[in-house]
């Protein structure tokens, strides 16, 4: 005998087993999952609300990380990782701010076209009205949660930063 499984409309799942069928939900495991992801999603933000910054530099891990840096990928893994998911506070010159998947991104430079280093910021939604005012090569500071690159070529990531002012 096979069992087969067809998804209904309503989340009912539908499962035969020979001629015996039944329908059943799985609406109850996917709030459970929901909800305990929403638990996790806030005690996240509350640790880092009241995390110290790190006193690592954005300088510091130009030459490692900037565009043509010689460091390979598992070399800067190692070097990111006193920083990786702690809070970062950095100032760097604006040279785009985007939308990218609903997400508003500040992609700034620091450094000369030799020693490019780019950081890509995702900003929270509040802070949407602070980064209509800024402008390329304007001076910007900000504060968030450090990620190694998802890019590579020369580039870091802060996601969930707000912009200090």
């Amino acid at each position: 005998m096979k069992w087969v499984m067809l998804i209904l409309g309503g989340g009912c799942l539908l499962f035969a087993f020979g001629s015996i069928a039944t329908c059943g939900t799985v609406a109850v495991g996917v709030g459970e999952v929901a909800k305990k992801s929403e638990e996790e999603r806030k005690a996240r933000e509350a640790a880092e609300a009241t995390a110290p910054v790190s006193n690592i530099t954005l300088e510091s891990l130009m030459d490692d990380f900037r565009m043509g840096s010689t460091t390979t990928k598992i070399q800067q893994e190692e070097l990111f990782k006193p920083l990786k998911g702690k809070k970062v506070q950095w100032q760097a010159k604006v040279y785009d701010i985007t939308e990218m998947f609903g997400n508003l991104k500040i992609q700034t430079k620091t450094g000369s076209l030799d020693r490019l280093l780019t950081v890509f910021v995702t900003l929270t939604d509040a802070e949407r009205s602070k980064a209509l005012k800024y402008k390329e090569n304007d001076s910007i500071r900000f504060v968030g949660v450090g990620v190694l690159d998802d890019y590579g070529m020369g580039s870091l990531q802060v996601v969930r930063a707000s912009i200090v002012e």
